[in-house]
């Protein structure tokens, strides 16, 4: 590999793997012990995320929401002066598009801004997924855990019991389980909905 830190790991349906490293990403398949790695280039360091075409989406500041595909690419200018960061595709094929400030949701091509959650600015998000029922969960920096809903947001930092607010990955699993990554806290786990997270030790 280029370097030697490793992440972000993004799986395409046909097997082969997309490897976020600092600044570049790496299009590669694991051949009997070695891997194979078909290109390496540039993100300018932002985290990606891959779309129902198999295509590796990420922003560039400046340049807009890039996305590339076994070498040929397509850029949409329209995130340019936005600041792009994070990019997350959704199981409902939404593209959300992290800036420091704001969240940019692509739906049928249209942009929308999101600029607060009850009231309170946005600011840095570490991570967004959604649920069996399509509930978004996104977390933000010093603002806990949210869940986004319909007419209802659902907010769970610290003061609500939970054991930490930086978190950097989190999903559900097929029994309605939440399932949490955070910086200082380990890996936390809530089993049903409404009940408390519990530290998994591994």
């Amino acid at each position: 590999l280029p370097n030697d830190y490793a992440g972000q790991t993004l799986l395409r349906s046909d097997g082969s793997v997309y490897l976020g490293m600092v600044d570049l990403v790496s299009h590669a398949r694991l051949i009997g012990d070695s891997l194979h790695i078909y290109e390496t280039f540039s993100t300018g360091g932002h985290a990606a995320a891959v779309d129902a075409e198999d295509r590796l989406v990420f922003g560039v500041k400046g340049r807009g929401l890039v996305k590339r595909k076994d070498g040929r690419t397509t850029v949409d200018r329209r995130f340019a002066d936005l600041g792009p960061d994070e990019v997350f595709i959704l199981g409902d094929g939404r593209t959300w598009v992290t800036s420091h400030e704001f969240v940019y949701v692509l739906e049928n091509d249209v942009v929308h801004t999101l600029k607060k959650i009850s009231g309170v600015a946005i600011g840095s998000v570490g991570t967004i997924f959604t649920d069996r029922e399509r509930n978004v969960w996104m977390s933000k920096s010093g603002g806990g855990l949210n869940r986004l809903r319909p007419k209802h947001i659902e907010v769970i930092s610290p003061e609500t019991g939970f054991a930490d607010f930086q978190i950097m990955c989190g999903m559900e699993d097929h029994i309605g389980g939440l399932w949490i990554g955070t910086w200082v806290k380990g890996l936390q786990r809530r089993k049903s909905p409404g009940g408390p997270f519990e530290r998994v030790r591994l």
